[in-house]
């Protein structure tokens, strides 16, 4: 199939597009949600083993004085968030069907107060039961690191309706293969999802402000730039008032070229892009990968419930699952085919009129930290430039800590953990809450 054309070509609403079911999830009271937070896997990392019984034994019991800190350290603003999961019909870009089944996500005050619409990207998902709207019924179930789902709740808790798109291939489309890293893909989807789940709401009484939040992390922070640049300019009842990303790949060309170089793949990364490539733009995995029997297994690799399963029998090392005339061609500049794709499906080459904050880990092992300065350069030399950047560290962390330390007056040495692409999206979501208010009516 080839190439699917460019997001200047979406559609709001086409007939075969729209609402199909709104269902109640669950209920989130700040107190559970404050108690699932406090006892973070990122918490209770950097505790003693001292500490760390006195520490599970607080959160169990947590006293008002403590929880009252963390809520006004947080910016709590509501005391319960509501969760719904949707279902609508998108367009898709990259097949021939009339439309595609697709869910998502919806946390909410449940509150008739004009709330500010936020909406999230989610990083890629290793596994099937992961997806934003088959979101646990219960806060106490979710860690904030490992299950995002539970920081989805305190952007609600804060005052905003959150809305969240299933990938594409996760949720009521689990059948469809993931378009991962198509720009057109990913803004089509969520321009539909937006549009049914803001007419769903206000049908059903919800006031909703003209303010418009993006957010998103890793893959999401590639998601919700393709977003943002895609709603820019349209005729829609949204004022964008800022746009928070982390650890994204934005220049999808520099990204894979600086993976290819490394001995050892990154084969959750990789594999989903040539899987998601060889189907939109007809890319020809026998003359990507060494074995054919590496060219099955990328092709199924969304197939299988588990993303992490399905790419073990991959080899890790770069040299033996690729044809060095590939890595040659990707190294040098002549895998014009190939990098016209990663090129097209790039975010960073534009010109925001909206405040835009790009967050980073230093020593990211995953997204190389050069791909965010890259991306900064190019949007911050813009006419309308509003951007800024921000390394991740763990301040907030300390600081956080430093409260429920007063519950048990723990005064112990600390265990050294480093900031990584995996815990900093905990991070992002702390430095966005806080980023996001300076633009919040």
């Amino acid at each position: 199939m080839g190439c699917a054309g460019n997001s200047s070509l979406l559609n709001l609403q086409s007939k075969e597009e729209g609402f199909l079911s709104f269902d109640y999830r669950g209920s989130y009271s700040t107190k559970s949600f404050i108690l699932s937070f406090s006892r973070s896997s990122l918490f209770t990392d950097v505790l003693s083993k001292r500490e760390k019984a006195l520490f599970s034994l607080s959160a169990l019991a947590l006293s008002d004085y403590i929880e009252d800190q963390l809520i006004r350290s947080l910016n709590l603003e509501y005391s319960e968030a509501e969760a719904f999961r949707v279902e609508y019909i998108a367009s898709s870009p990259y097949t021939r069907s009339r439309g595609v089944k697709a869910s998502g996500l919806i946390l909410k005050p449940p509150s008739n107060e004009p709330l500010p619409l936020l909406i999230y990207f989610y990083p890629t998902l290793l596994n099937k039961n992961e997806a934003p709207s088959l979101i646990p019924p219960t806060a106490l179930s979710m860690d904030s690191i490992e299950d995002y789902r539970l920081m989805l709740i305190f952007l609600a808790l804060q005052g905003y309706i959150v809305m969240v798109p299933d990938h594409v291939g996760y949720g009521s489309s689990e059948d469809m293969l993931h378009p991962y890293l198509h720009k057109q893909s990913v803004a089509q989807t969520a321009t539909n999802f937006l549009q049914s789940a803001v007419n769903t709401l206000r049908e059903k009484g919800a006031v909703i402000q003209r303010e418009l939040f993006i957010m998103g992390y890793s893959q999401g922070g590639h998601g919700a730039l393709a977003f943002a640049e895609a709603m820019q300019n349209r005729s829609m009842d949204f004022e964008i008032k800022a746009v928070s990303v982390g650890g994204g790949p934005y220049d999808l060309l520099y990204t894979a070229q600086e993976l290819l170089d490394q001995k050892q793949i990154l084969k959750l990364v990789v594999a989903p892009l040539l899987q998601s490539y060889s189907y939109i733009y007809g890319w020809d995995l026998n003359d990507i990968v060494r074995k054919e029997s590496y060219a099955d297994v990328v092709s199924q690799i969304y197939r299988q419930d588990s993303l992490q399963e399905a790419v073990e029998a991959l080899p890790s090392s770069t040299g033996s699952l690729f044809h060095p005339q590939f890595l040659r061609d990707m190294g040098t500049g002549r895998g014009d085919f190939y990098q016209r794709a990663l090129e097209e499906n790039s975010v960073y080459d534009w010109d925001p009129d909206f405040p835009v904050l790009l967050f980073h880990v230093k020593n990211d092992g995953i997204v190389p930290y050069k791909n965010m300065e890259i991306a900064y350069r190019s949007l911050r030399s813009g006419r309308r430039s509003q951007i800024k950047k921000m390394d991740c560290n763990f301040k907030k962390v300390e600081d956080l800590i430093g409260i429920m330390d007063d519950l048990n007056r723990m005064r112990g040495s600390r265990t050294t953990i480093e900031p990584d692409h995996v815990n900093c999206n905990f991070i992002h979501f702390l430095e966005t809450g806080d980023y996001f208010l300076n633009y919040k009516n």
